[in-house]
């Protein structure tokens, strides 16, 4: 192989996560689908509400910010679903009306909710798509940012309140 077909080489497979739903599909409406995310405690809860009435094919992924660390887009912390070493995605089905997932005994800081969706089982033939960056080309939604804080340690205790 040259060097001129080793950097095309390279350089087609550094652009292809971001191009994985770029052509032959359609940005649905965005309100078909949406990921809300809460926190209560040291636990993360998104909510995907899913209006196409049928099963959709979802990613969430939660990456811790900070740590004094650079994070990968594909960095996970918590989630549902996984990139696949840039080969694709193992994403996890969701029926139509309003699914609840929960992340727990997640260490306090600051995490940034990024969420995908196909309408297909394999992402090679899917015609719709929403989500977040770096899933798309053209977003449906924005990343949500949530705060994870300690538990509280309420209770009784033998002297009082």
């Amino acid at each position: 192989m040259n060097r001129l077909t080793a950097r095309s080489t390279i350089a087609l497979l550094a652009a292809a996560p971001l191009t994985l739903f770029g052509a032959g599909t359609a940005v649905a409406a965005p309100e078909d689908v949406d990921v809300a995310a809460s926190v209560d405690g040291d636990t993360v809860v998104t909510t995907i509400t899913n209006n196409t009435g049928a099963d959709v094919y979802c990613m969430v992924i939660g990456t811790k910010q900070g740590d004094g660390k650079e994070k990968g887009k594909w960095d996970q912390d918590f989630g549902m679903g996984r990139f696949n070493n840039g080969v694709g995605w193992e994403t996890v089905p969701v029926a139509s009306g309003t699914q609840t997932y929960s992340y727990s005994d997640l260490p306090a800081g600051e995490y940034v909710v990024s969420w995908g969706c196909i309408d297909q089982p394999e992402q090679a033939s899917a015609e719709e798509v929403w989500g977040t960056e770096p899933w798309f080309m053209v977003p449906t939604a924005d990343a949500l940012t949530v705060e994870v804080s300690p538990q509280s340690t309420s209770g009784s205790s033998i002297f009082g309140s």
